[in-house]
Order: structure tokens, then C-alpha cells, then sequence
């Protein structure tokens, strides 16, 4: 819009910063929708790893000898879910264990979908050191208890969680620093495997 002096003389314009605001509100909305997973609202694989990234890139530059710790983390029989009760109840399974997981872990821990029947989480860097994980799945477990109690839902619902804790130093693969913690769940797969058989 243009401004006038007195005479009527052109003597500036006023842009207004609504317009601007907006197109950048409507930008971040759609890098928002763009690293969220739709069905769970939790960070898909992509917002989980661009996330993860700048979270430790700021601990290698403040740290002298950075570490992080994951935990990955597999929906317990969502594929018997869908067989049994279909696909729709094996999408209720999901939704349910990220709102569990949600209520589990702290605002500034980083937790996602990976895909399929697959979580992850980033513990937070100051709270890592002096959280055990351990205390943080048993919070997970009793989630999923309430849970139970209040909803009974006709599938078992439960979650493997393996931990692993890494040196960082770039390049960072998100990917490459997850396997420790997905072996870790998939030793305590096998071992529960193992003890379901002894029983039996």
C-alpha cells in the first residue's frame, strides 16, 4: 500500500506482514504434516531421523565424548492382530501403543514410528545419565496394563524394547546407530521365546 504526505505526494509503501506470516505458518504446517506419521501422530521415519540429527549434532559440538541412547522398539503380534481381528483393529493396536507411549516417555525424549510395527526413542541428553531405562519401559508396561484395564481390548497388547547406547561422531546414520538397540530386541525376543517353551 502506498503512503502520502499531506499534498498528496507518494512517499513510501507499508507492507503488511499478515500475508508473510501466513505463507510461513502454512510452510511450517506442511513440514509439520510431512514428518508426522498420519495414523499415529507420532514422528514418521523421516521427522524421527531429520529430528534425531540436529538433537546430536548439538551434543557433539557441547560434549568431549557424546553418547546417545536408543530404544527400539516392536508392537508384540500385530500381524496375528490383523489375521484375527483385521486390519482396522491392528491400526486401533498402533494408535493405542503411541498414545501409551506418549504418556510413558518425557516431552523432551524424541519418540517415533519407524514403520510397520516399529517404534523408536531418542532418550533426552540431559536425562538420560541419570534415568535408567529399565525405570522407563516398566513406566511402558504399567501404561499398557492401564490401558488394558480400561479399554479391554480383545487383542494382547504388549511391545519388545531393546536399549543401546552409542558413541556419536559424524557422519550420523540414524539407521547404523538404531541396530545396537534393534539387536538388543531381538536377543529379548528370542529369550522370551525360549522361556514360553520352557513353561509349555
Amino acid at each position: 500500500n502506498g503512503l502520502y504526505d499531506d499534498d498528496g505526494a507518494l512517499i513510501g509503501y507499508a507492507f503488511l506482514g499478515s500475508d508473510m506470516t501466513e505463507q510461513q505458518q502454512a510452510h511450517k504446517d506442511l513440514l509439520t504434516l510431512a514428518l508426522t506419521d498420519e495414523l499415529t501422530g507420532l514422528l514418521n521415519r523421516r521427522g524421527f531421523i531429520e529430528h534425531a540429527k540436529e538433537r546430536l549434532r548439538e551434543r557433539i559440538s557441547s560434549h568431549e565424548n557424546p553418547t546417545a541412547t536408543f530404544l527400539y522398539g516392536d508392537l508384540d503380534g500385530l500381524k496375528q492382530i490383523n489375521d484375527r481381528w483385521g486390519h482396522a483393529v491392528g491400526s486401533n493396536a498402533l494408535r493405542a501403543m503411541a498414545d501409551i507411549l506418549k504418556l510413558s516417555f518425557r516431552e523432551t525424549d524424541l519418540v517415533g514410528r519407524w514403520g510397520g510395527d516399529e517404534f523408536t526413542v531418542l532418550l533426552d541428553d540431559h536425562l538420560e545419565r541419570s534415568t535408567d531405562p529399565a525405570s522407563l519401559i516398566s513406566r511402558v508396561q504399567a501404561q499398557i496394563a492401564a490401558y488394558v484395564r480400561t479399554h479391554n481390548p480383545p487383542y494382547p497388547l504388549g511391545i519388545s524394547f531393546g536399549v543401546g547406547t552409542v558413541k556419536l561422531a559424524e557422519p550420523l546414520i540414524i539407521e547404523h546407530l538404531l541396530t545396537t538397540a534393534d539387536q538388543a530386541m531381538y536377543q529379548q525376543k528370542l529369550v522370551h521365546k525360549r522361556h514360553a517353551t520352557l513353561i509349555e
